[in-house]
């Protein structure tokens, strides 16, 4: 099962306390304040919601550009 890159984005924007179009698509998101402990918190949420991708895939490279591409290429 997959998430809706947009449930991500807003919940990324919440963690930060921020609005989703203040995080731009490259943005580095520990700069903006996402430590590790946080993206974990996020992966757990999403994977309650059905998501099927580990904290690795986004503590990687934490850009919301390479997460939503992590997304799509897992989807197909």
């Amino acid at each position: 099962m997959s998430i809706d890159f947009e449930i991500i984005r807003k919940d990324v924007a919440e963690a930060l306390y921020t609005t989703p179009d203040q995080i731009g698509m490259d943005d580095n998101l520990t700069d903006m304040g996402l430590d590790s402990m946080r993206i974990m918190v996020l992966v757990t949420t999403w994977q309650e919601r059905g998501m099927e991708m580990d904290f690795l895939t986004f503590a990687e490279d934490q850009t919301l550009n390479a997460w939503k591409a992590a997304l799509e290429a897992h989807q197909t």
